[in-house]
């Protein structure tokens, strides 16, 4: 049996949520995004990252803080846009960006 990996999990759920697909772009083997009716609401940047468009009242609202090590947006933690960078090494982590994505459509 093999097992899947943490970004299969992540990609795997966040594929069951109604609305949302998931795309890759040919030019850019291994980049994965998802939208969510037509518009982008997340992608991977690494195997261990996942970048989600949500508002700014729900990063206040949650608490969360854009990380000051991301390894492709290091200092989004000076401009804090509406991209925040969610770094993943566990399945609570996973099961909170799933949450988040969610949050992000308003289906939460």
């Amino acid at each position: 049996m093999v097992m899947q990996t943490l970004r299969e999990l992540l990609t795997a759920k966040l594929k069951l949520i109604p609305g949302i697909e998931e795309h890759q772009l040919p030019q850019h083997p291994g980049f994965t995004f998802f939208e969510y009716n037509g518009k982008g609401i997340g992608h991977f940047d690494t195997d261990f990252e996942f970048d989600l468009k949500l508002k700014k009242i729900n990063i206040a609202a949650e608490g969360l803080e854009h990380p000051r090590d991301s390894t492709n947006h290091p200092n989004r933690h000076r401009t804090k846009p509406h991209w925040i960078v969610f770094p993943f090494n566990s399945k609570k982590e996973v099961n909170n960006i799933v949450r988040l994505v969610k949050v992000a459509i308003g289906q939460a």
